[in-house]
């Protein structure tokens, strides 16, 4: 084996690990925000029923 071909292929091998790391942190990173953004949207609701302060709408839909 050459050893600059062996260099560069362990070159490219790392620079590609690398970029896909990244990229699924980045996935990672914009699920987790998701996941928060979904879980405050439900903490409103389930504190009301919680609290028992539910409108005839919201009752009407949970009875259906």
């Amino acid at each position: 084996m050459e050893p600059d071909a062996v260099a560069a292929l362990v070159k490219d091998h790392a620079e590609l690990s690398n970029s896909q790391t990244a990229e699924r942190f980045q996935d990672w990173l914009r699920l987790e925000a998701e996941q928060a953004s979904i879980k405050r949207k439900l903490e409103g609701p389930y504190d009301a029923i919680a609290e028992g302060l539910r409108s005839p709408g919201l009752q009407d839909k949970l009875l259906a």
